[in-house]
């Protein structure tokens, strides 16, 4: 009974940790981070089903949904379009309904449920301190952040230790119900303390990062929070008093901090940006619907949803649907789409089925009991009225499912795992009026040997995560390539079914030796039959070709990858220049033509992230105004030109991207000069363009823009 005991303590303390280290280290989309976590997840089940003798599970009806929807993932895994992308999709799933049934099991008790929410509103509070800090010091600090506080007109927004704002804003939003219910019913005043700086310093948060559909979602949950606490009579005197001191805080706290969003709010009645952000959301769910017509039974394969939209695809480029719902139909089908509704309308009717069910006084008589024993976890931080927190974690879950009908959130394992334990705190009690399911020790088995499947698929992710260098290949030899080489190589052999290290690693090879050409080429059509219909493993093979010499061959493998990925500008850019060294004219102007097709369609103009601006439009706009400078049309061609220097304004205009594009390797020093000469070069031939033109103040200005770019 005891090595049980320490087995159970062992399984909370490991999903626990997963709990708290989720939003820290799993705010992106890094392989590493998320495979540490799906450990720690996997570990806490394996020992909870290995060292329980009879485990029993309640049978919710959103576990058995649950179970039915995972089912037809697997299903649907079977006509996947890129194996590596399912592997990771499968393992993601199974660790968020393993951190449901394991939060439903292991925090059982009111003891270990409360430690599950502190840990929850501590680390909340934790990143939105240290994202506020940030954000200071980001805007410049004293008079600036004021400024930026105030005013809102630099649009600064903020990320906290998530991959973009609006990430961010979803862990907020599932937070802010939880803590404010913790700060209502904390049995101490010290508790209670901690609780309410959470809801000041998360909403604060929140507000900075700008986010219209959070704060739209986090008024849903309030909205219901504050309807079921009144209808249930939960309000006493003392959590009244709480309620009004809260109030009076947050009032001036929104007045404060509200410009980012307000200011993002004006922008999109004025027909600015944020205009383009709701057009953009529009675009993408068409090309989703899209894909869901196409293969509405089993979908295009779990985690294929990026590879799949550049040939659906209307507006710019984006990895997510921008509405989990429809990506889940695009990716898995209808079948398990409606299975996945169905297993969240199971907790929602799993939770008034409780409120039905609800002994008055039991959550008090317990709390009771708990406050007179001597352990630290009942006398500090225990809750007087276990009730009222669950209407703020339903709150919380149903403003997660709503703010997931505008974006992506469950897809970053920082949100969907702190989402999956909380939900799984509901149901630890509606699970008491249903019968329990024992697992007997074959069944056991199977589960432990899918665990360790799991567990190693998530070893190779994160040890190949780990070996391989942070910096892009590039097609240029550098002197750190042969130790690329060896990386990329320990990559592969620890997660061979990557085809991005297989590209990676091929390029190394060949940069480092160009008699390693056939085995670059076998890394890439492994690479092509692990994923086929992903554009850029045709078009590192038409990178190959062109640097071994293979001019035609490149041009096939270009034209194969525009099939997958018909916008892209990278290779269609790569195209002409293959054609150039043809001395295929009519190839290559067909090809440039293409350039500019793109950037007038809506692919162009309408983008998630308009600040990331594209600049390989220039290559057609600077072949196409020395033709017309060539045939005389003086004003077409300084059109021409004068489009190129815009461009490239824009793009030396966005600081801030060109700062985290360079601390993410994605841009290089070699690669900015060249950015800057093109723009000295634009700009001297729109001097000359306006000198034929006829207009000098115009020419002198181009002029001396030119020459103001000197030394770059």
């Amino acid at each position: 009974m005891s090595l049980q005991k320490d087995s159970r303590k062992l399984a909370r303390t490991l999903l626990l940790t997963s709990l708290v280290l989720a939003p820290i280290i799993g705010g992106g989309f890094d392989e590493l981070p998320t495979a540490l976590i799906e450990l720690l997840v996997l570990a806490s089940a394996a020992i909870l089903i290995h060292r329980e003798h009879k485990l029993h599970l309640p049978r919710l009806p959103s576990l058995v949904s649950g179970v039915v929807f995972f089912v037809l993932v697997c299903v649907s895994s079977l006509f996947t379009e890129n194996w590596y992308a399912t592997g990771k999709s499968l393992l993601y799933v199974s660790c968020l309904l393993l951190g449901y049934c394991a939060a439903v099991v292991l925090f059982k008790s009111d003891e270990w449920a409360a430690v599950a929410v502190w840990a929850t509103v501590v680390t909340a509070l934790g990143i939105s301190l240290f994202g506020i800090r940030d954000y200071a010091i980001g805007t410049g600090g004293g008079a600036k952040f004021w400024n930026a506080l105030v005013h809102g007109k630099e649009l600064w927004r903020l990320f906290g230790t998530f991959v973009n704002p609006s990430f961010f804003a979803g862990y907020l939003v599932l937070t802010i119900p939880t803590s404010l219910g913790a700060y209502l019913c904390s049995a101490r005043l010290v508790g209670s303390f901690i609780a309410g700086l959470g809801v000041v310093l998360e909403l604060a948060a929140l507000l900075l990062t700008g986010t219209k559909l959070a704060a739209l979602a986090l008024a849903v949950a309030m909205l219901i929070m504050f309807t079921l606490i009144f209808i249930r009579r939960l309000l006493d005197k003392r959590r009244l008093v709480r309620l009004i001191i809260i109030a009076v805080i947050l009032v001036p706290c929104i007045v404060v901090f509200s410009a980012p969003l307000e200011e993002r709010v004006r922008e999109a009645e004025a027909g600015g940006a944020q205009v383009h952000s709701t057009k953009f959301r529009l675009y993408v769910w068409r090309s989703t619907l899209e894909m869901i017509r196409d293969h509405p039974l089993v979908g295009l394969g779990p985690g294929t949803f990026e590879f799949a939209y550049p040939r659906y695809a209307i507006a710019g480029p984006t990895k997510h649907a921008h509405q989990l719902y429809l990506q889940v139909g695009a990716e898995v089908g209808l079948p398990a789409l409606v299975m996945f509704i169905i297993a969240l309308l199971a907790i929602v009717k799993g939770y008034f089925d409780t409120l039905r069910h609800d002994r008055v006084g039991v959550d008090l008589e317990q709390q009771s009991k708990a406050n007179k024993s001597n352990r630290p976890i009942g006398c500090v931080y225990g809750f007087a009225e276990w009730r009222l927190l669950e209407c703020g974690l339903f709150s919380a879950f149903v403003g997660c499912c709503v703010r997931n009908l505008a974006d992506s959130d469950w897809l970053s394992i920082g949100i969907a795992l702190p989402t999956a334990i909380m939900t799984g705190l509901l149901g630890r009690r509606s699970g008491k009026m249903y019968p329990n399911l024992s697992f007997g020790r074959q069944i056991r088995g199977i589960a432990l040997g899918i665990i360790l499947i799991f567990a190693l698929m998530a070893v190779s992710i994160g040890l190949g995560d780990y070996e391989a260098p942070d910096e892009q290949v590039t097609i240029y030899p550098t002197a750190d390539v042969k130790s690329w080489r060896d990386r990329y190589h320990w990559a592969v052999l620890v997660n061979p079914l990557n085809p991005q290290f297989r590209r990676e690693y091929a390029k190394c090879l060949v940069l480092a030796d160009a008699s390693d050409a056939q085995l670059a080429e076998k890394q890439l059509a492994v690479a092509i039959r692990i994923a086929p219909t992903d554009a850029a493993n045709y078009f590192v093979r038409g990178l190959l070709a062109q640097f071994t010499g293979n001019p035609r061959e490149a041009t096939r493998w270009f034209k194969q990858a525009l099939r997958f990925n018909p916008n892209s500008t990278q290779i269609v850019c790569q195209l002409a220049l293959t054609y150039k060294k043809l001395d295929d004219t009519k190839g290559y102007e067909s090809a440039l033509r293409r350039l500019i097709e793109i950037e007038k369609s809506d692919y162009e103009r309408v983008k998630g992230v308009p600040e990331l601006v594209d600049i390989n439009y220039v290559y057609a706009h600077m072949y196409f105004g020395e033709k017309f400078l060539s045939e005389r049309k003086y004003a077409q061609a300084a059109a021409e030109f004068r489009a190129a220097v815009d461009r490239l304004e824009r793009w030396r205009s966005q600081k801030s991207i060109i700062r985290m594009q360079r601390a993410l390797g994605m841009l290089t020093e070699r690669d900015e000069k060249k950015v800057l000469q093109h723009l000295y070069e634009a700009y001297l031939r729109l001097s000359n363009a306006y000198r034929l033109l006829g207009k000098p103040k115009l020419a002198q200005w181009a002029a001396h823009k030119a020459h103001s770019l000197q030394p770059w």
